[in-house]
């Protein structure tokens, strides 16, 4: 299958063939590790919400209390849950392959039109640009 030019492996472009992330999915079962996806981005959320009170409380010089790091830990939770979610619903057979690589090619397709209406949104031309975001980030004197 190919997509853009690029050759797709699988249809989640990740590390689907790695033979740890199989064994820690046959070991947990696919229904325990959808319910620990919806907790870890739980968990993520609130690790984005923390570094960013943080991040305003410290006028921006980061942070010393560990929030990039929790941030980063996850992140990488729901990243590692997203593959063996990927990976499970590749090799059952109730899955519907094409069902499956339209999944994938939509998520692809929505991360990118998200990306270019946040480009456009503040692109130095827009002249709603300052009504836009960037004050919720500053502290307020």
């Amino acid at each position: 299958m190919r997509t853009q030019g690029k050759e797709e492996k699988g249809i989640y472009m990740g590390k689907d063939n790695d033979k740890e992330i199989r064994q820690i999915l046959a070991h947990f079962g696919f229904d325990h590790q959808l319910m620990k996806l919806a907790e870890e981005a739980v968990e993520l959320a609130d690790a984005a919400f923390k570094l960013r009170k943080d991040f305003v409380q410290d006028e921006h010089h980061g942070t010393g209390n560990g929030a990039w790091r929790n941030l980063a830990e996850e992140t990488a939770d729901v990243l590692l849950l997203l593959e063996q979610i990927a990976i499970f619903a590749e090799k059952d057979t109730w899955a519907d392959r094409e069902l499956l690589a339209d999944f994938w090619r939509t998520v692809r397709s929505i991360k990118e039109e998200k990306k270019e209406r946040v480009l456009r949104m503040i692109a130095p031309d827009n002249p709603f640009k300052q009504f836009r975001g960037k004050q919720s980030m500053n502290r307020e004197d």
